[in-house]
């Protein structure tokens, strides 16, 4: 994998008095790379309300501290990175960093149940395929396979991986990608650098040669 870059935190004003953050980790993958289905299960399992462990850290934990919160991989052509978002009132930004950091080590050092882990394949393949079904959305499909240089039964290929998709690989891919936060606070008033960097803290966690993403069970060679 690509070295990351250095976790930061950049912040940014805005007349308007509430908080947005943009978590970025990186760098992530290609559309073509074998890791992206299981990023897309990954992203299920982190925010899928109201079962996401974002949503019951942020949303379902004391009063709530979020608005709204939403992560996923950007991906395309060229690699892009695993991102997390949400809204918030400025002066719980620090917490709300802190729970946020503290749901992605969980991904990395915690193995994800069954019934979860079943929960998140299946709103993936119905996302996935909810959208294929007419001839013009199959026709767009065909055509973004053609542009990312997929083979033709990519949407084949992308069902039997999510199925077979195992915990063990789904933490992998976890410790692979989610690691060195850079992160954007947009705010009306500038909060304590100190206690921003502080919440970024991440625990260093080496994906296992063993297990990594790229040792993953590829189903696409």
């Amino acid at each position: 994998l690509p070295t990351p870059p250095a976790s930061t935190v950049v912040q940014s004003q805005t007349d308007k008095p509430l908080a947005a953050v943009q978590i970025g980790f990186g760098p992530g993958v290609t559309r073509q790379s074998p890791d992206f289905p299981t990023l897309q299960v990954l992203a299920s399992v982190l925010n899928s309300f109201p079962t996401g462990w974002l949503e019951q850290e942020l949303r379902g934990r004391g009063p709530g501290l979020v608005y709204v919160v939403g992560a996923g991989p950007f991906t395309g052509v060229v690699p892009g990175y695993f991102g997390v978002v949400f809204n918030t009132q400025p002066q719980t930004v620090p917490l709300a960093l802190q729970r946020t950091i503290a749901v992605v080590d969980r991904a990395r050092t915690e193995p994800v149940d069954h019934a979860t882990l079943d929960r998140a394949k299946a709103k993936v393949l119905t996302e996935e395929f909810l959208g294929k079904q007419s001839n013009a959305e199959r026709a767009a499909d065909a055509a973004l396979v053609e542009l990312f240089g997929l083979p033709p039964d990519e949407p084949q290929r992308f069902m039997q991986q999510v199925q077979s998709l195992t915990a063990g690989q789904l933490q992998a891919v976890a410790r692979a990608y989610l690691r060195n936060p850079v992160v954007v606070v947009l705010t009306h008033q500038p909060l304590p650098q100190a206690e921003l960097d502080q919440a970024i803290m991440l625990p260093a966690t080496e994906p296992d040669p063993s297990t990594s993403a790229a040792a993953s069970t590829d189903a696409r060679d």
